[in-house]
């Protein structure tokens, strides 16, 4: 999602070729298939380059060229889609909070049954172009907020909570105390 972008070309069988809009979207097309497929993908360009032109950060992407794709498949924890089943048959609602690339955000959530398709996920990005109105009127179909700074996540359980919702929150480290501290429930995971 990051690097195939900045990339002017891709490099098969040791030739560089310019992408053309066909080219791009089969490179974007196999990186969306390795994400469906449970894998965190890693895109891996390279560019030769003089000192100088280092300086010049944007120079530098122009000359780019997409090597290829590396797939770390991304283990979910049975654990963790039984906790989602179990909440979801007690009647609570799980959404998740989630720093990952989009496709690898997505496909995590799907496999643990969080999400049903991309309609329940909204993007810290998609929030600046979105009226606040519509965000407020759908936010109860969200169900997966990628990349959102601590301000848009309490905004989220802030409307929730007037929704007549009980937000529960879990974290992991000290930096999400503002968090625990506006939810209705804290949970803090165990050592391990």
């Amino acid at each position: 999602e990051e690097i195939l972008p900045l990339c002017a070309g891709y490099d098969a069988g040791n030739l560089n070729n310019r992408f053309d809009a066909y080219s791009r979207r089969r490179m974007e097309q196999a990186a969306k298939a390795m994400g469906d497929a449970s894998q965190h993908v890693i895109a891996i360009a390279s560019a030769v380059c003089d000192c100088d032109s280092l300086k010049n950060t944007v120079t530098a992407q122009r000359r780019l060229v997409l090597n290829g794709f590396i797939g770390l498949y991304t283990s979910l924890e049975l654990d963790s889609a039984g906790a989602v089943y179990k909440c979801a048959a007690g009647g609570i609602e799980t959404v998740l909070l989630s720093g990952y690339a989009y496709v690898t955000a997505v496909n995590m959530a799907k496999n643990a049954g969080i999400i049903k398709d991309e309609k329940q996920v909204i993007a810290a990005e998609q929030l600046k172009y979105a009226d606040r109105g519509l965000y407020i009127a759908d936010s109860e179909k969200y169900k997966l907020y990628l990349h959102f700074d601590e301000e848009q996540w309490l905004d989220a359980m802030r409307i929730r909570r007037d929704k007549g919702h009980t937000v529960a929150v879990t974290a992991e480290s000290t930096d999400r105390l503002a968090m625990m501290r506006e939810a209705d429930v804290s949970f803090v995971p165990a050592a391990t």
